[in-house]
């Protein structure tokens, strides 16, 4: 793990709880990945967490959008790479690369966060964050779009989803890795696997 300027790198080793019976890594242990390297690399800028707890903030998963070339694979290593991409609006956006131990890209993802108070329940305008928080230079694509219905589109229930124990974090909220799971729980084109 390492902090070079705006960008933060992290490796991490899949492991057999990561997994599915395929070998193949999950997309909540991808996901928990992702979210873990972005939480340590605020807190390599000096923001720790126990602070923004006594400042009643913290940070809420907008929108995810990840562009897997293949999933990392059980005892593979894999090296994340984020940073942020400043704020436009209330929302904040950051990148992330996956790469593989010998360097080779796996993914891309480009995500939106907004900044919350977790006492109110409601969205804190970017300004109201007190750290300096550097904004990198690089960009792995176009941010992703808010999702819009085409007109005369009738929705229905698809599925409940009870949420449970393991899914509830020290917040005592569902976790924004396993939330987006329970958000998406259908992969696109654009998806690994190719809607398989």
């Amino acid at each position: 793990m390492r902090l070079m300027a705006e960008k933060w790198i992290e490796e991490y080793t899949i492991q057999s709880v990561d997994a599915d019976y395929r070998g193949d890594c999950r997309w909540s242990s991808l996901l928990s990945i992702l979210q873990r390297a972005a939480d340590r690399h605020v807190e390599a800028l000096g923001i720790s967490r126990e602070e923004m707890i006594e400042r009643g903030m913290g940070w809420m998963l907008i929108t995810l959008e990840l562009d897997m070339g293949r999933m990392p694979r059980d005892m593979e290593t894999v090296h994340v790479e984020t940073w942020s991409r400043g704020s436009k609006g209330a929302l904040w956006h950051r990148d992330y690369r996956i790469k593989n131990a010998d360097g080779e890209k796996l993914g891309e993802a480009r995500s939106v966060w907004a900044l919350v108070d977790i006492h109110k329940r409601k969205i804190l305008r970017p300004s109201m964050f007190p750290y300096e928080v550097p904004i990198g230079k690089e960009s792995v694509g176009e941010l992703p779009n808010k999702a819009v219905l085409a007109e005369g589109v009738q929705l229905a229930e698809a599925y409940t989803y009870r949420v449970r124990y393991s899914g509830i974090d020290v917040n005592g909220h569902l976790n924004n890795a396993r939330y987006a799971i329970c958000a998406s729980m259908c992969w696109t084109s654009r998806s690994y696997g190719k809607g398989k």
